[in-house]
């Protein structure tokens, strides 16, 4: 489903997909952080949610919700391997013109308790990130954006739950500058 318009847009998107031959790395056992796995096969089913609503509050601002979810189940093992958590969150853009932007965003990750077989509990996380740019355009056919992004700056412990490092904690508090080209 999706609607957009001047002021507001959203899309939802709900799914039930169902697999005959779903390929899974399957751990068979566990030393430490070393995992023996086994690519195999079996019936799965995935379902889920994700949707996003925006409202443009004046021509500089748009306020927008945020949020997924998915469920893995594989039929010999229960729990599928490796499914992100579900994500709760906002997000305000702003255009202040002349080729300025900026943005804030903060979700909520949840808690990963629905796991398999030797994967552990992945605590759930809030992240906020605040971002500015400048776009502009050099000659007749190159686009170009500085840019310089804050990201978590709540400085959580993140670990994502969906990653073969699912045990490495990711970037905390951190900053880039950058500046991307299309031609």
């Amino acid at each position: 489903m999706h609607f957009d318009n001047d002021k507001l847009d959203y899309h939802l998107h709900v799914y039930h997909n169902w697999f005959d031959d779903y390929i899974y790395a399957q751990t068979l056992d566990r030393y430490k952080d070393f995992r023996l796995v086994q690519y195999t096969q079996d019936k799965a089913r995935f379902y889920g949610a994700e949707g996003e609503i925006g409202y443009q509050i004046t021509p500089m601002y748009k306020i927008s919700a945020f949020g997924d979810y998915v469920r893995g189940k594989i039929d010999a093992e229960g729990n599928a391997p490796r499914i992100p958590a579900g994500r709760l969150g906002t997000k305000v853009d702003a255009d202040f013109g002349d080729g300025f932007s900026g943005s804030a965003e903060y979700y909520h990750v949840f808690n990963q308790d629905k796991i398999a077989a030797y994967e552990t509990e992945t605590e759930g996380y809030n992240m906020l990130n605040l971002g500015v740019a400048y776009s502009g355009q050099y000659g007749a056919k190159t686009d170009y954006r500085v840019y310089l992004k804050a990201n978590n700056l709540l400085d959580d412990t993140v670990y994502q739950h969906a990653s073969f490092l699912s045990n490495i904690p990711q970037v905390g508090r951190n900053f880039t500058v950058g500046v991307d080209f299309s031609f």
